[in-house]
């Protein structure tokens, strides 16, 4: 069987030194000070936990895979990383420290950029993939969602 090269991982590792920093920060430093900003974290932490585990439940874990546009595939194409870049965000309000804020930036950026390395491997090995990039938005939910509600 012809196995598809694995995914570039160089964004992946340094996006995830940058969480592992910013929950350093988070359990060190402790909570901020704006109560607004501590729960809007929250909300943020709770609406990234099934963006990070529905996929889990969707695409078989290690080699190629058929495409999957289906569920939450059909509204964004990375919803874990998505969920990544939620997950980021709503630990650095949380903490409400200028390096955490640093961190979330930098881990986010590096998981966009991991997202777009594997799309270009995935356009070459996987048939159907560059239409699907036509049709679902990168990371861009509501977007995906109007989309649905529009076309069905």
């Amino acid at each position: 069987m012809n196995q598809s090269p694995a995914p570039p991982k160089q964004f992946m590792t340094l996006a995830g030194l940058a969480v592992l920093g910013l929950l350093l920060i988070r359990f060190t430093a402790g909570p901020g000070s704006s109560d607004f900003l501590r729960r809007t974290g929250g909300i943020v932490l709770i609406l990234s936990g099934p963006l990070m585990i529905a996929p889990l439940f969707m695409v078989k874990a290690g080699g190629m895979t058929p495409l999957v546009d289906t569920g939450i595939y059909s509204l964004v194409r990375h919803p874990q990383y998505l969920g990544y870049m939620g997950f980021s965000i709503g630990f650095s309000l949380m903490s409400q420290h200028g390096a955490g804020y640093g961190l979330a930036l930098c881990a986010t950026v590096f998981f966009a950029l991991q997202a777009r390395a594997e799309e270009r491997q995935l356009v070459e090995v996987l048939p159907g993939y560059a239409a699907y990039c036509g049709r679902v938005p990168r990371f861009n939910m509501a977007a995906g969602l109007w989309r649905r509600m529009r076309h069905g």
